[in-house]
């Protein structure tokens, strides 16, 4: 897993990585964190963003609005992952027209939410990444379940509906 975080606030970056870290390493997994100061640090990778397959994103940075950066994640990506994080609860609701995983606050608990995040993104990764390899006329091909629509079946012919 690709995992960006993108906070102008080095403390925030460092226990969100930590949380990551502990998390990945406890259940033995493999992945990648990159770290960004800015939302201009971020937006500047422009389709380099697709690499990452979860952004942990703060909304109130100092030269940039989280917000702002969500919206570029969008018009690139429906398939990235967001997961909002900030010390006020007021921007809950825009998270959602963003279709946020999560919003998390930057407290006590910010460690278990992490992980419960972590949980939440392997879940809805997993399910996308199901993949069926079958034998048609034109050779092997490779397809992810989730473009499935339904097989057909006539005649002792199965007819892939994808």
């Amino acid at each position: 897993m690709n995992i960006a975080i993108c906070d102008d606030e080095k403390i925030f970056i460092e226990r969100i990585n930590d949380g990551i870290t502990g998390y990945f390493r406890k259940n033995d997994m493999d992945y990648t964190v990159t770290s960004f100061t800015s939302g201009e640090d971020f937006i500047a990778l422009g389709e380099n963003v697709l690499e990452f397959n979860l952004v942990f994103l703060d909304i109130c940075m100092e030269n940039s609005n989280g917000l702002e950066v969500a919206k570029f994640i969008r018009q690139q990506s429906k398939d990235i992952l967001i997961v909002f994080v900030s010390a006020f609860i007021d921007y809950s609701v825009q998270g959602y027209h963003f279709d946020a995983l999560r919003y998390i606050l930057k407290d006590a608990m910010l460690g278990r939410a992490i992980e419960e995040s972590l949980d939440a993104a392997l879940s809805r990764i997993e399910h996308k990444n199901i993949y069926i390899e079958e034998e048609f006329n034109e050779g092997k091909r490779k397809f992810a379940l989730c473009n499935l629509y339904y097989i057909e079946c006539i005649k002792h012919w199965l007819y892939f509906h994808i």
